[in-house]
């Protein structure tokens, strides 16, 4: 890669390929959850969804990313008016009830399949394809011994103050 900005790492993984998946499954979940709840009452917030493009799926991820890095005490913080939690850039980017109509409704396949990993398995393909497309390990790689759990048995004992897994 010429460029090394964390987007361009990014977009590595989420492809347009598989924000495109997003949307149209997103947008078809949608449907589905709408056409169960009929009719919509007046207070639902059902009402208030329009179907997303590809655009808003890359806003909705960056937010989500977002929310990782400023910490707040609930998810209405981010956009609240409140002086003390006021972060201006999330409702410059999207409206609070869009992005929670799109967290409600996101979806990564057909939601008529069974199972819960069945939800997920075309991300962890994709993830697993692009990954291994990326970087094939080699003779240069190494493993912390730090990282790693051993529970076998020496005749001398070690203690290894800073250490991170005990």
């Amino acid at each position: 890669m010429e460029s090394k900005k964390p987007l361009d790492f990014f977009r590595l993984f989420a492809t347009e390929e598989l924000i495109n998946t997003m949307v149209v499954e997103t947008n078809r979940y949608a449907t589905q959850e709408i056409n169960k709840q009929r009719p919509l009452t007046r207070s639902s917030h059902f009402k208030d969804w329009k179907p997303i493009n590809s655009e808003d799926m890359r806003q909705f991820l960056g937010v989500l990313l977002q929310t990782r890095c400023v910490k707040m005490p609930s998810l209405e913080h981010y956009w609240s008016k409140n002086s003390l939690y006021r972060v201006p850039l999330f409702s410059r980017i999207m409206p609070r009830n869009k992005f929670q109509l799109m967290l409600r409704f996101w979806h990564f396949i057909n939601n008529e399949g069974s199972g819960h990993v069945f939800k997920i398995i075309g991300l962890l393909d994709h993830l697993n394809n692009t990954m291994g497309n990326i970087y094939c390990p080699n003779n240069n790689i190494s493993i912390d011994e730090s990282m790693m759990l051993w529970k076998g048995c020496l005749v001398f004992k070690q203690y290894v103050k800073n250490k991170r897994h005990k």
